[in-house]
């Protein structure tokens, strides 16, 4: 949703789970992204670094790769990878809740800043809270 849009742009069912959520502020969170997919606020720097760890990879080897938005995220960076990797790494980085850990980790080791939008750090205390409790891939539902 842009930033100049209001909830009203969005689908019925969404705007329900926002209400809800505001309900329970302690145990929910709704946060509507400003790009195709929250991948995309996150600084592409940042998001290759974590796709490069989750690959098994150097990060440099990802240097010339553009994240634009365009396409998914996992497009964009499989296409900057030689022929032969391609495939396997569509496959691994579709793998969100881990590719969010390693962006935590990165984010925590190298004291990285997000910037904005705002929601990118709420999102972040959600996840660390919910690893500390366990398993936090089955904390998350992502409405698009």
């Amino acid at each position: 949703m842009r930033p100049d849009q209001d909830d009203t742009c969005l689908y019925p069912r969404k705007r329900r789970i926002i209400e809800s959520a505001k309900r329970e502020p302690d145990h929910r969170d709704a946060i509507v992204t400003t790009g195709r997919e929250i991948e995309n606020d996150i600084p592409p720097v940042v998001l290759k670094q974590a796709a490069a760890s989750l690959l098994g990879i150097q990060a440099t080897t990802l240097d010339g790769c553009e994240i634009t938005g365009n396409r998914r995220y996992w497009e964009e960076i499989a296409d900057a990878l030689p022929p032969e990797s391609r495939d396997r790494a569509r496959v691994v980085l579709q793998a969100k809740p881990k590719l969010a850990r390693d962006v935590i980790r990165i984010v925590d080791e190298k004291a990285v800043s997000l910037g904005k939008p705002d929601y990118i750090d709420r999102i972040l205390t959600i996840i660390r809270r919910s690893a500390s409790l366990g398993d936090y891939a089955s904390h998350f539902r992502v409405i698009r």
